[in-house]
């Protein structure tokens, strides 16, 4: 059973609703008058679902809901209402309703596709509730475990709890926009990357591992992982819960390591430790040493001259320290080059001191493999040289400045932007380049970059020789030959501000357009004279009624009685309907209107009609054909005497005209201007009225300038820009004049 609250203001409505609801469907329906009523419900109650109408006193249906949602009230809600209007069924929605129904048509079938409607916005409320208790009872679990806790699908994580943030060193923002691989030790990441794979494809993996992974930071961390696969929204994704074991991992190093070596306390240490005596010869060297050099066993390296193992580059410095040695100097620091037993080169930095070893003198060495460090540095002045290139060939403008704000880097894009060479821009200060109006924005945001807050990006304007560049600044701290310096990025957004200028300008005719918009709804509203949605509302109880009295009175000779009230009332609704798409005038947007084909559409009823606008268009309203149908009607029912129709058009100053005129009785003088107002005339005295309206919405105009008693003459003004017309269709304009009136048309 679903509990329901309907609002509306109509008490026939409510019973109606009420009746058919729980008459036909599992609803228990309460109902409320107005909205302030409804709300006064919801402190004491809640129900499972709200129907409301639109057009209540006090509050409307869409504030009902405003206030509803703005008070955290999520209850599912169905605008069920008369109004027809496009912007009232956008408005609900944007509003948070649920569903929209329009009253009116079959009460069965509207009341069937109301119940489905509630229905299915009460179970998808009820499954969202539902998952977002799972969801919350899950992110309960996983925000607060100090086990990190991934899942990616391919190469991108998907989520990642706060604990493998602290893992990581990344926000979650940065792990869900990384690349998943890029966190594993590059040591390690092929075979992680497989076996991933391979646990895709079902292979049996481990589900246990050790992986090694590199925080932000750049430190390595080693982590206890178990992997699984999962599903996430119907397609598999690989769930890691990762435990880091980095200091309990090192310790369990440390302790096998002593339980291998604990004979000796040199062969615990990193470095590799090599013992020789006065005259160079080897009398011991840990493992560490013994793989420096590629020797399978220290007996291999055990009696042997250190001299074996140097390369001849570095044999004199090793002969001159040896003897600097001898005479009880200790030489400390030195720098030499191996060459080991695979005949692989090798740089060492040593530390050698003067000891006793078994009773006699020897010289201890402490020997630290420099060779990656070397390489590294190479490697470093390589990226720089590669940076530097780089950055030459960026588009985008880049500085240095030291934090005095003296230049002290220009790329040659700022030096082809500003008109100056980087040597010119030395030892300048930074604030000679930016544009007086922008200074207070630049040094606002660079100090703050520079104290490591994310500043947003922000908008300057640099200037050069004969030159000023909006650019969009980005700075960053940064060292700078060994100095203490800013980076700056500057982007050039030239082309986006002429964008933005442009866009300015459309925004300023869409808003014109939009005002016009109005000014057409105002004037539309003067075409109904009546309430229809109180007549439609009246009529959509009537229709309800009608329909269960004839479910009643089945079988009784009263049910033809019944069955014409039902098609009187139905009348009565299409009349009623009929008014309402008039209301809709100007919705649908401007098109371009064949004048010839609006105009063939006439029927002749013994009128001739002589046209000269073929080939002319009209940007105009789509009821524009309308405006020639009461043109024709007006001649035909008031022209007594017109036997003749002449339509052309002409080109002014200001625009076109088209020009209809017939040789009728004409409009006399005082008439003139009252028969396009609303009501003039012996019919509706709508037909002109409606013809101005349907002008009026693209800029169009229309008068009556025909002498009384020689015709009417009907002149529709066409503004610049709202028609077209070929070269043909100009020079048939000015034939046609010339054969009618024996002159050319201007």
């Amino acid at each position: 059973m679903i509990s329901l609250l309907c609002v509306d203001d109509e008490p026939a409505m409510l019973d109606l609703i009420k009746l058919y609801l729980e008459r036909y469907g599992e609803f228990a329906v309460t109902t409320a008058s107005s909205a302030a009523e409804a709300l006064d419900m919801f402190r004491d109650r809640s129900f499972d679902a709200i129907v409301s109408d639109y057009e209540m006193e006090g509050q409307d249906g869409i504030e009902f809901l405003g206030r509803l949602r703005g008070q955290g009230n999520t209850t599912p809600f169905i605008l069920f209402t008369g109004r027809g209007r496009e912007e009232v069924a956008v408005a609900a929605m944007n509003g948070g309703a649920d569903f929209y129904v329009q009253k009116g048509g079959d009460p069965r079938a509207q009341f069937a596709d109301l119940a489905h409607k509630i229905e299915v916005a009460v179970e998808r409320h009820r499954f969202t509730c539902a998952l977002e208790e799972r969801e919350g009872i899950f992110r309960a679990i996983t925000d607060k475990t100090a086990v990190g806790i991934w899942m990616h699908r391919g190469d991108r994580i998907i989520y990642a709890n706060p604990a493998a943030e602290e893992i990581s060193g990344y926000s979650l923002e940065e792990l869900t926009s990384m690349d998943v691989w890029g966190f594993v030790h590059p040591d390690e990441r092929a075979a992680v990357r497989a076996r991933a794979g391979k646990r895709l494809l079902g292979e049996i993996q481990p589900e246990r591992s050790l992986m090694r992974v590199l925080r932000k930071d750049g430190s390595e961390r080693i982590l206890d992982i178990c992997a699984d696969i999962t599903l996430i929204a119907g397609s598999p994704a690989i769930i890691v819960t990762a435990v880091d074991i980095t200091e309990r991992h090192r310790t369990e190093q440390i302790l096998r390591e002593q339980e291998r070596s604990f004979s000796t306390l040199l062969d615990a240490l990193r470095d590799s430790v090599v013992i020789i005596d006065m005259e160079g010869t080897v009398l011991y060297l840990n493992g560490v040493a013994c793989e420096m050099v590629s020797f399978r066993s220290r007996a291999d390296a055990i009696g042997r001259n250190v001299l074996d193992f140097i390369h001849q580059d570095s044999v004199g410095d090793v002969l001159r320290d040896l003897q600097t040695v001898r005479e009880g100097t200790d030489r400390f620091p030195a720098e030499y080059t191996l060459c080991v037993a695979t005949g692989e080169i090798r740089t060492v930095e040593s530390h050698g001191r003067i000891i006793e070893f078994h009773g006699e003198k020897a010289i201890a060495l402490s020997l630290r493999d420099v060779t990656d460090l070397k390489r590294a540095s190479a490697g470093a002045r390589e990226q720089e040289r590669l940076n530097r290139e780089l950055i030459a060939g960026m588009p985008e403008y880049i500085l240095v400045h030291t934090r005095d704000g003296r230049i002290v880097f220009a790329n040659p894009a700022v030096e082809g932007a500003l008109g100056c060479t980087a040597g010119a821009l030395a030892d300048q200060q930074i604030s000679s380049i930016v544009k007086p109006a922008s200074r207070a924005d630049f040094t606002t945001y660079v100090e703050s970059a520079i104290g490591g807050n994310k500043a947003t990006p922000v908008e300057i304007t640099i200037a050069g020789r004969d030159v000023e560049l909006p650019v969009i600044l980005r700075a960053a701290p940064l060292t700078y030959q060994n100095e203490d310096a800013v980076l700056l990025v500057l982007t050039d957004i030239t082309e986006r501000t002429v964008l933005e200028k442009e866009l300015e300008y459309h925004a300023a005719e869409l808003k014109h357009f939009s005002e016009s918009l109005n000014l057409i709804n105002e004037k539309l509203q003067i075409m109904s004279s009546v309430t229809r949605h109180d007549i439609l509302n009246q009529l959509t109880v009537l229709l309800g009624y009608l329909e269960i009295a004839g479910e009643e009175a089945e079988g009784l000779p009263v049910l033809t009685y019944l069955h014409q009230v039902k098609r009187s009332a139905l009348n009565i609704k299409d009349l009623i309907e009929f008014t309402r798409d008039y209301q809709d005038l100007g919705v649908r947007e401007p098109q371009w209107c064949d004048v010839q084909r609006a105009i063939g559409h006439l029927g002749l009823c013994g009128v001739r009609i002589t046209s000269g606008v073929g080939g002319l268009e009209v940007y105009a309203d789509p009821l524009f054909e309308k405006v020639f149908y009461n043109l024709f009607d007006n001649t035909e029912r008031h022209g007594e005497k017109a036997t003749e129709i002449r339509v052309e058009w002409r080109q002014s100053d200001d625009g076109a005209m088209i020009l209809w005129e017939d040789n009728g009785v004409g409009v006399r003088p005082e008439d003139k201007e009252r028969i396009f107002t609303r009501g003039f005339g012996k019919n509706s005295g709508l037909g002109m009225f409606l013809s101005k309206e349907i002008l009026a919405i693209t800029g169009l105009g229309i008068r009556e300038t025909g002498e009384f008693g020689k015709g009417a003459r009907f002149e529709i003004h066409i503004p610049r820009g709202r028609y077209r017309c070929s070269a043909d269709a100009r020079s048939a304009a000015e034939d046609h004049a010339r054969s009618v009136h024996g002159r050319s048309a201007p």
